[in-house]
């Protein structure tokens, strides 16, 4: 599945390096948190990677419902710190 997203997406070497660092991990049982950074000039592909991730990960979801679900989850957590502090 990994080999598919990274044909479909038609990533470069280093694209391919951060969406498989990203991928391998998502499918290893038990692994610890992983935080990485993607960063890199306008145009190097950023999005590429991303968009392949959320494939890889959700192929059902898409870029809209994406933000949509972060934007939510923000505003929840935002409403339990102020719910939270009032008291």
């Amino acid at each position: 599945m990994i080999e598919d997203v990274v044909t479909k997406f038609k990533l470069n070497s280093e694209q391919e390096r951060a969406f498989r660092i990203v991928a391998n991990h998502a499918v290893t049982p038990g692994a610890e948190q992983l935080i990485m950074y993607v960063g890199g000039m306008g145009g190097t592909g950023k999005s590429q990677v991303i968009k392949a991730l959320m494939d890889f990960l959700n192929p059902e979801m898409n870029l809209i419902d994406l933000l949509y679900w972060h934007l939510q989850e923000l505003l929840q957590h935002f409403y339990m710190a102020r719910h939270i502090t009032r008291f």
